[in-house]
């Protein structure tokens, strides 16, 4: 999106990069010396690689630098996964050539399929799942969730659940808000690590957090695994759970569903900087109080527009909010919430930590405003890149 309304607003995934990422001591790929161009043979100093003869023209009359990159290796014979034939190939930033003579002009230069062969040789790999025992029955739950407990829960045995051998002690971080006595391990219980599973107890002190996170480390080779633990309230009639921290419009949502169930620590978890510009109060009491005429509020949301840069990534996502009142009135406003999470390679399917709200733009509009309209209006402030201010 940031090129919007140039040539290069759309461009090719650099998959001859990514499919020989691992391949940079071989010799077709090593950087060669520097050598004079002739008509038939162009050198890239840029890359230490030369490009010539039929390779050469393909690449010039089908678009060049801009379409397939610098060459990133020499020509040389390798074999298809394809098909299983060997064929005569070069690699560029974007693209591989291949040489078939066998077929008739203009198709014996080829491009090979690295997109179905990147694709390919990705899998999803298990994952871990949680179980959260506050009595006799375990809650088991996924990572990025959270799990549900019974209201007046104290004492919580979990048990983190791997698809392969934990080989080494996992470090285990709680997050909870200031100002709540905080959950501690339970000081009769030691930590175990079996084969499979590590598992460990947490105890509430009076006026603990009704609700915190839990962040897993298992060395430095592996990915954190963070999922949340609220304590369930005594009010009747609440909408189901929804707590999610990698999607941009879940989140969105599920802040709005801890407001509607009244779980404003959670709500307020949400927030990777209170105080700051734009962001909620730095005090949670006040927090609370900006909900206390509050009865529900109805959130809808428009198309996310996204950026990356500096090792983050970025989430503006419009918002039309209907916000029923006490006493029945309802109030409605218009804007959106810019979220903010850390960047993460082409082929990761999720984020390696949970994203979380930055700031709002938040306006107040007429009682008799259409939510559509509202919506309008809130996509057109995000596409003016103003919510990013």
């Amino acid at each position: 999106p940031e090129y919007a309304g140039t040539p290069y607003e759309v461009e090719l995934g650099l998959l001859g990069r990514q499919v020989t990422q691992h391949r940079q001591n071989e010799v077709p790929f090593r950087r060669g010396p520097l050598v004079p161009d002739t008509p038939s043979r162009v050198f890239f100093p840029q890359t230490g690689h030369a490009l010539a003869l039929g390779f050469k023209t393909y690449w010039e009359a089908h678009g060049g630098l801009a379409i397939f990159g610098y060459p990133i290796s020499e020509e040389f014979q390798e074999r298809n996964p394809s098909d299983g034939a060997t064929y005569t190939i070069q690699y560029f930033e974007r693209a591989r050539f291949e040489y078939h003579p066998a077929n008739p002009a203009p198709y014996t230069v080829e491009l090979g399929l690295l997109g179905t062969q990147l694709a390919g040789s990705i899998t999803t790999p298990a994952m871990p799942t949680i179980q959260v025992s506050a009595g006799s029955s375990p809650i088991t739950i996924g990572p990025d969730q959270t799990a549900l407990v019974p209201p007046g829960s104290v004492d919580l045995a979990i048990s983190v659940l791997y698809p392969q051998p934990v080989d080494q002690q996992p470090e285990i971080r709680l997050s909870q808000p200031a100002g709540r006595a905080a959950w501690q391990f339970a000081p009769d219980a030691r930590n175990t690590r079996t084969r499979f599973a590590y598992n460990f107890r947490l105890r509430a002190a009076p006026n603990s957090s009704s609700y915190f996170q839990v962040e897993v480390i298992r060395g430095t080779m592996n990915a954190a695994l963070f999922f949340g633990i609220q304590v369930g309230s005594s009010v009747a009639n609440l909408p189901s759970l929804v707590a999610d921290w990698t999607d941009p419009v879940a989140l969105v949502t599920s802040f709005y569903n801890a407001v509607n169930r009244k779980e404003y620590l959670r709500a307020y978890s949400y927030w990777d900087s209170p105080g700051n510009a734009n962001a909620v109060s730095a005090s949670f009491d006040d927090f609370i109080r900006g909900y206390a005429g509050t009865a529900a509020v109805q959130v809808a949301t428009g198309a996310v527009q996204s950026g990356a840069g500096a090792g983050n990534i970025y989430y503006a996502v419009p918002v039309a909010l209907a916000a029923t009142q006490i006493d029945g009135s309802i109030r409605r406003f218009y804007g959106c919430y810019l979220l903010h999470g850390i960047n993460v390679d082409i082929e990761n399917t999720r984020p390696p930590y949970p994203i979380s709200i930055r700031a709002a733009h938040i306006f107040a509009a007429p009682a008799n405003a259409r939510s559509a309209a509202l919506l309008d209006q809130a996509a057109a402030f995000v596409q003016a890149n103003k919510c990013t201010e």
